[in-house]
């Protein structure tokens, strides 16, 4: 199991090194460490999601992310110009 999260979070990792690349963030977000906040994240909502039997937790969640998503979108070029 612990294989397969890693290859994850090398894919992650790549995502965001391209996500950031050539922005002010790319200097700001180590990679490798937020990609291993991502897995954790995802890890943890999906265990709390089948434990509660219930996603409105993890919808609630993003709904709340939303603001900051379009915030962060400030920084980042348009998708046909990043790499």
């Amino acid at each position: 199991m612990r294989a397969e999260i890693a290859r994850w979070e090398e894919y992650a990792e790549t995502l965001l090194r391209r996500l950031t690349a050539g922005t002010p963030l790319e200097d700001l977000i180590p990679a490798r460490a937020a990609a291993t906040a991502v897995m954790a994240f995802y890890l943890g909502l999906e265990m709390l999601t089948h434990l509660d039997g219930d996603r409105a937790r993890g919808e609630a969640l993003f709904a709340a992310a939303e603001p900051l998503a379009a915030l962060l979108g400030i920084f980042l070029p348009p998708p046909d110009e990043r790499a």
